[in-house]
């Protein structure tokens, strides 16, 4: 790379959102250059169980998330690459009747869901072994959403890189962004280690980091890191079909997924998960994971191993995303904050998002994430029993 260049738009970072937003900008003729300190997927990203997941979700995620599932359906076919998206739904068992009346009548419950459109419902035990006959227990029932998916991250990530490069665009891997560059009250580029990005828009879709990169303009972004830990199993042959997910009112949980190749990835939620940047594995986390998996599916408590991981994902007061196109700085854009559930809504977000940049127009599902509700002190509490990428759905 010389020691400067062009481009309409700089993208800091390689996740499902950064890329996403490059193809999309790439698709509607923008010249997009994309910075990448490590490989991509390197973050959040390629450590997540990668679900699709609209149950659960906020009034604010949902409409997105019915966007990005009409996306994700056709998106082999658009990016001409496999990304392994399976529509096998989504399962949350409930360890009792209150975990059940939650799912029911509680915030992003059934009732609610039902009435904005969502194909989700209680199912009792019976129903729970129809469609998991391996389960054992403790459950009662639970929720299901036949809708719900989900994929393969790197894949994913992949095919939206070649598609992008395929349109223009240039992806700077192994070029770390160390600074912006402001002029007045205007955004100007990007310095990286390897020169200067000259763009009058920059997005800043860093994950964990995104905090550090606001903090180059000044912003203070209410964004902490947590980890999660999981475990992935070699191929196996079909074992469970959706993606299941047992916990209670207090944040204890396991998930699984069976991914298209047949691999399981499996964790633990842990409600006790302070902040901080470990990405050290826990000594006791696959004993304890195993020990879960032999009361709830006992067929999978010796699944082979084939790696354990810790992954960081970046959590906001609210749990909800922080998405902008800022005045002050001019030109600095956010897509980050999305608090373990930001692959599932990944497509609609890049497409969205260049829609907004291109045009100058907010599309009006992106509305809801203004950092502004932080100075209004208008955060928005929830909560949500979902999977990350150990604790929630970096999930999804």
């Amino acid at each position: 790379m010389s020691s400067s260049q062009t481009a309409d738009v700089a993208i800091i970072g390689g996740g499902i959102t950064g890329i996403a937003t490059a193809y999309y900008l790439s698709k509607r003729g923008l010249r997009v250059t994309l910075i990448e300190r490590d490989h991509l997927a390197a973050g959040s990203t390629g450590r997540t169980v990668a679900g699709v997941r609209q149950q659960g979700r906020s009034r604010w995620q949902l409409p997105l998330m019915f966007e990005a599932v009409k996306r994700w359906k056709t998106l082999e076919e658009e990016l001409g690459a496999p990304v392994g998206y399976q529509q096998h739904g989504h399962l949350m068992l409930a360890a009792n009747e209150d975990v059940l009346d939650f799912f029911k009548t509680g915030p992003y419950g059934v009732d609610e869901q039902a009435t904005e459109g969502l194909d989700t419902r209680i199912v009792s035990r019976e129903e729970v072994l129809e469609l998991v006959p391996r389960l054992k227990g403790p459950f009662v029932g639970g929720r299901y959403t036949g809708s719900d998916g989900g994929a393969h991250p790197q894949l994913t990530v992949n095919a939206y890189a070649r598609a992008a490069e395929a349109r223009g665009a240039k992806l700077l891997l192994g070029t770390e962004a160390v600074g912006l560059v402001i002029e007045g009250d205007r955004v100007r580029g990007v310095k990286t280690s390897a020169g200067t990005v000259e763009a009058p828009f920059v997005v800043n879709a860093a994950g964990v980091w995104a905090k550090e990169v606001g903090s180059w303009a000044n912003l203070d972004l209410p964004i902490t890191p947590e980890r999660g830990q999981v475990l992935l199993s070699g191929p196996l042959p079909p074992l469970v079909r959706p993606y299941v997910i047992h916990g209670d009112l207090e944040g204890q949980r396991v998930y699984l997924r069976q991914r298209h190749d047949g691999r399981i990835i499996t964790g633990l939620g842990n409600p006790e998960q302070k902040p901080g940047w470990s990405t050290d594995v826990d000594p006791d986390f696959e004993s304890e994971l195993r020990r879960r998996l032999r009361i709830l599916i006992p067929d999978l408590a010796d699944i082979p191993r084939e790696s354990t991981w810790g992954g960081l994902y970046e959590v906001t007061p609210d749990t909800e995303f922080i998405i902008d196109v800022l005045q002050e700085p001019q030109g600095l854009v956010l897509a980050c904050g999305f608090s373990a559930q930001g692959f599932g809504p990944g497509p609609a977000v890049g497409d969205l998002l260049a829609e907004w940049i291109a045009t100058g127009k907010r599309p009006e599902l992106l509305a809801p994430f203004s950092p502004e509700r932080f100075k209004r002190g208008t955060v928005r509490k929830h909560r949500l029993l979902g999977e990350m990428s150990g604790k929630s759905d970096s999930g999804h």
